[in-house]
């Protein structure tokens, strides 16, 4: 489930937040049809935030 995010991105570090139950959305609604997590910036390598799409098969 957690495919495509760094170790750091999920657990935190001295710079980073870890990642939060509420932004993993395994039911989605509106424009998103698939599951996905929603990395914020706060988390994000890059400081930008970003969408990671998870297939409804690996959930």
């Amino acid at each position: 489930m957690f495919a495509g995010l760094r170790p750091s991105e999920l657990m935190g570090n001295r710079d980073k937040k870890p990642l939060d139950w509420n932004k993993i959305i395994l039911r989605p609604k509106g424009a998103h049809t698939k599951p996905y997590i929603d990395e914020p910036p706060e988390s994000d390598k890059l400081k930008e935030g970003s969408s990671v799409d998870r297939e409804p098969n690996l959930i």
